[in-house]
């Protein structure tokens, strides 16, 4: 195992479907809203992804979050 190990491939894959679910970067704008690095706010045209699509992006990052979080992290 890689001395940073950040979760199985396919839990990321699903992130990066998730994420391409709506076809525009509000999926990854509201995943980086979730991980409080960006403020919920879209400008028109851009429009809130669909409560699936969100619903979808917050189960996928969860899952990644959960898979990395009882893992220790080396990174020397």
């Amino acid at each position: 195992m890689p001395p940073l190990y950040l979760g199985a491939p396919d839990r990321w894959m699903r992130l990066t479907a998730a994420l391409a679910e709506d076809g525009t970067a509000a999926g990854l704008k509201y995943a980086l809203s979730l991980l409080g690095l960006i403020a919920p706010h879209l400008r028109l045209p851009m429009v809130e992804p669909s409560q699936a699509a969100k619903a979808a992006i917050a189960r996928a990052l969860m899952a990644g979050v959960d898979d990395a979080r009882d893992r220790r992290f080396d990174l020397d």
